[in-house]
């Protein structure tokens, strides 16, 4: 019996609303903390380079020059008219207060 794990190399997209691979979402506290999905927002998504256990896709790591992250996977809510609404309230208001800072 062989138990030995077999990752495979892929590429998953960073979005505004988080690391998307093989139809699940994806996010890690160096992701938010680097700001991953704000700058999605504003300039569009990029790839990135994943390694994951095919068996297992709950969590999966990402590859950057100068560091190794393991990412989970999380449930995101269907995005309703209200929630649209409400994010886009805080973009506006996010870009009042850099444009109040930039002003002073």
């Amino acid at each position: 019996m062989n138990d030995q794990t077999n990752f495979e190399l892929g590429l998953a997209t960073v979005t505004s609303n988080g690391l998307h691979f093989n139809g699940l979402v994806y996010t890690c506290a160096t992701m938010v903390k680097k700001k991953w999905f704000e700058y999605a927002t504003v300039e569009g998504g990029w790839k990135v380079i994943i390694l994951y256990d095919p068996r297992n896709l709950s969590n999966i790591l990402i590859f950057e020059i100068d560091s190794i992250d393991l990412a989970s996977s999380v449930h995101l809510p269907e995005e309703t008219e209200e929630t649209h609404q409400y994010q886009s309230a805080i973009r506006v208001l996010k870009e009042q207060l850099r444009r109040a800072k930039r002003n002073k």
